[in-house]
């Protein structure tokens, strides 16, 4: 492996093959700034764990990782292709091919932590898998601030796969293609933490038994974000469990989610619930639902939510439960509805515009 322990140092075109456990192809060690890793192809081949292709760690500054074949791919589990630990800031991640498995779980193909700011991640194509929990892109702990644009990425394994994974900060995530594939849990975008930040243009695939979500907002205070123009498919093949959601809001405020379009099946297109932390005050606007099947709600509330907003958003089949929760409903040419006690039920056309521009609300069963 090679190792920079200084400043504007470059590795350029290195074919670099690394055996053991534990391994690194190059290591940019603590404040070492200013540092380029470029057209190099690297190979780890191990019989650990925790292998990396491109390591930077602690204050380390304004670094270029780009045009690289990284193969991290006989290890157990934590095989990644680059990893950005404990600062990394104003880092380039562009136009790098990263292969990264094992036989255990927690691969990652980018793996940044604890206040990468200003890190751009561009274009880059990545393919990960192993049991479970094997992530594309990963964003975990501290202030994680920087752009995720143009990338493609397969994230497949048992379960637990997720496309991109951010944790705290805020970020731009937009125009990348994601797949992922297992059995259950398995995610194109997970959201934790993540506050004013714009999520669009990304098409998103999720495959699996049940439990499959294209964009899940998870732990607590997921506020103030924009979710628009994203094309979502999600398809679960089981037919115990109507799991699989196209947005899952489990935890956030002030969201707007506008304009997508999603496909979803064996589960509730937009399901919206307060399991894992506080939930008010999100807009949904003109969001185009092509679920096929009538049996699986185009919109799901949990009880005890308040605040929602459906602007031009027409909602086939809905189910509120429980107790209910207070909507707005908007018609920008029309007017709006607004309740001031809990609404709940279900049944279908909860609200629309059919073809001779009469406006319709209710059906509740």
């Amino acid at each position: 492996s090679l190792a920079a322990s200084d400043d504007n140092i470059t590795i350029f075109r290195n074919n670099i093959t690394v055996n053991g456990s534990n391994i690194q192809g190059v290591y940019i060690q603590s404040s070492s700034s200013n540092n380029s890793v470029l057209n190099n192809t690297l190979i780890l081949i191990s019989d650990g764990s925790t292998n990396i292709g491109v390591w930077v760690i602690g204050t380390s500054l304004q670094n270029t990782i780009a045009n690289n074949f990284i193969r991290a791919t006989k290890g157990v589990n934590t095989n990644t292709g680059i990893r950005l630990q404990n600062n990394g800031e104003f880092t380039i991640i562009q136009n790098n091919t990263i292969y990264t498995s094992g036989s255990g779980s927690n691969n990652y193909g980018i793996h940044f932590s604890s206040f990468a700011r200003n890190v751009s991640i561009r274009n880059n194509v990545i393919i990960t898998n192993g049991t479970t929990t094997n992530y594309g892109i990963a964003g975990t702990t501290g202030e994680n601030y920087g752009s995720i644009v143009y990338n493609n990425i397969t994230a497949s394994g048992t379960s637990g796969n997720m496309g991109i994974n951010l944790f705290g900060g805020f970020v731009n995530v937009s125009w990348n293609n994601i797949t992922t594939t297992g059995t259950a849990n398995n995610f194109g975008i997970g959201l934790n933490r993540v506050q004013n930040s714009s999520i669009a243009f990304n098409t998103i695939n999720t495959n699996g038994t049940e439990s499959n979500y294209g964009i899940y907002f998870g732990t607590i205070d997921n506020h103030n974000n924009t979710i628009i123009n994203n094309t979502i498919a999600t398809f679960g093949t089981t037919t115990n469990s109507l799991a699989n959601h196209g947005i899952y809001v489990s935890s956030g405020a002030n969201n707007t989610i506008a304009n997508n379009t999603i496909n979803n099946t064996r589960g509730d297109a937009i399901k919206i619930d307060k399991a894992l932390g506080f939930v008010a005050d999100n807009n949904f606007t003109s969001n185009a639902i092509i679920s096929s099947n009538a049996s699986w709600a185009d919109f799901s509330l949990a009880a005890g939510i308040n605040g929602t907003y459906l602007i031009d958003q027409p909602i086939r089949n809905y189910s509120i439960a429980g107790v209910g929760g207070i909507i707005y409903v908007q018609n920008t040419t029309w007017g709006d509805i607004r309740f001031l006690l809990p609404v709940n039920g279900s049944g279908r056309n909860l609200t629309g515009i059919n073809n001779n521009d009469v406006i319709w609300f209710g059906n509740n069963s």
